[in-house]
C-alpha cells in the first residue's frame, strides 16, 4: 500500500468561495481540471471529508491534499547569512532554492532551512522574494513589526534594490527606464506567464544600465523601482533583451515545457545558453526602523555566473 501524506491549509478569506475556486486560484502548479479529478477522486477533503467540486469553503475551514509520498527534488542549501539583528535576518540565497513551499518543495525552501537553523525564533517571515533560479540578497523579518515597517517603506519607494543580469544582444549604452504594466499573460500555455499588459496590467518602473557588452551578450543593471511578479525578466524580454538561462522568458513556451517535461537538455542548452536564470539580486537598502541609519545588504555574483561572462567572447 502507498504511503499517503496529508498537506493541511488554512482557508484565511472571509466569506464563502468553492473549494474548486480556492484550489484553482491559490495552487498554480495544477489547473482546474486537474484540481477536479483530484476531487472527485477523493483526494480533496474539507475538515476531513471528501467534497464536490462546488463545495463552498468559509474562513478557518481545513482542506487536506492526500497525495502519494514523494522525495523533494535536491536543492543547493548553500545560504549564507549577511545581516542579523533583532529584527532582521538578511542572507544570499543560491540559485535553485526556492524561497518558500511551491510546487513539489516543502521542506526544501530557504525559509523552512532557516526556521530549522533558528528554533527558538518564534516568528521568521520573508520581507519579498525572489524566483527560484534567481539568486543573491533576500531580507526575512523576526517580528510583526519590523514585517509592517518594511512593507511601508516599500510602498513608498524607500527601498532600494540593485540587480546584475546577463542578457542576449547589445544593449543600449545610456541609461534606460521601461515603464509598462505587468499581468498574468492571457491565453498562453503556462500559466505562471506574465507579461505586457496594458489593459489589466499593473504599471511597473525598471532603471536598466549596461556594464560590459560582449559581441552577442551584455552584462546590465536592473534597479526595479517598483515590485510586479518576474518584473525585470517580463520587461526585458519586451524590449528584446532576455536573460540568457531564463526557460520562461527567453524563448518561445516550448522551451518551458520541454524543460518541465525533460529537465535541462543539450537542445535547451543550445537555445537559452546557461542552466540558470542569469539574474542576481546583489544589493538591497533601507534605513533602519530603530536606529535610522542606513542598512546596506551586498551579495557578490555567484562563482558560476562570473564564469559563464568570462566564457563568452568579445
Amino acid at each position: 500500500m502507498s504511503d499517503v501524506i496529508c498537506l493541511k491549509i488554512k482557508n484565511t478569506k472571509k466569506g464563502s468561495q468553492r473549494i474548486i475556486d480556492f484550489l484553482d486560484n491559490r495552487f498554480k502548479y495544477f489547473d482546474v481540471h486537474t484540481w477536479k479529478a483530484k476531487i472527485e477522486s477523493g483526494h480533496i477533503l474539507v475538515n476531513g471529508k471528501e467534497v464536490s467540486q462546488d463545495q463552498l469553503i468559509c474562513w478557518g475551514d481545513i482542506v487536506s491534499y492526500r497525495t502519494t509520498a514523494w522525495k523533494e527534488p535536491a536543492v543547493n542549501t548553500q545560504y549564507h547569512v549577511i545581516y542579523e539583528d533583532e529584527h532582521f535576518l538578511a542572507v544570499s540565497k543560491p540559485s535553485g532554492l526556492p524561497v518558500h513551499s511551491v510546487g513539489r518543495f516543502f521542506q526544501n525552501t530557504l525559509v523552512s532551512l532557516l526556521r530549522a537553523h533558528y528554533p527558538r525564533l518564534n516568528y521568521l517571515n520573508l520581507a519579498h522574494r525572489l524566483d527560484s533560479e534567481t539568486s543573491g540578497v533576500v531580507l526575512l523579518c523576526k517580528t510583526h513589526e519590523a514585517l509592517r515597517f518594511i512593507q511601508k517603506e516599500w510602498t513608498r519607494g524607500s527601498v532600494h534594490k540593485e540587480y546584475d543580469a546577463f542578457v542576449f544582444g547589445q544593449f543600449h549604452p545610456q541609461v534606460r527606464t521601461i515603464c509598462a504594466p505587468i499581468g498574468a499573460k492571457l491565453n498562453g500555455k503556462i500559466r505562471i506567464k506574465q507579461g505586457i499588459d496594458w489593459i489589466r496590467g499593473k504599471m511597473a518602473t525598471t532603471i536598466f544600465k549596461a556594464v560590459e557588452i560582449k559581441s552577442t551578450f551584455s552584462w546590465i543593471k536592473a534597479f526595479p523601482i517598483t515590485g510586479r511578479t518576474h518584473q525585470i525578466r517580463v520587461q526585458l524580454e519586451a524590449i528584446k533583451f532576455p536573460i540568457i538561462g531564463d526557460k520562461l522568458y527567453s524563448g518561445n513556451d516550448e522551451i518551458f515545457l520541454n524543460f518541465r517535461g525533460n529537465g535541462f537538455t543539450d537542445e535547451i542548452e543550445k537555445q537559452v545558453q546557461f542552466s540558470r536564470t542569469a539574474l542576481h539580486a546583489c544589493r538591497l537598502e533601507f534605513t533602519h526602523p530603530q536606529t535610522q541609519k542606513k542598512i546596506v545588504l551586498e551579495a557578490p555574483i555567484p562563482s558560476e555566473m562570473q564564469k559563464k561572462w568570462e566564457s563568452f567572447t568579445s
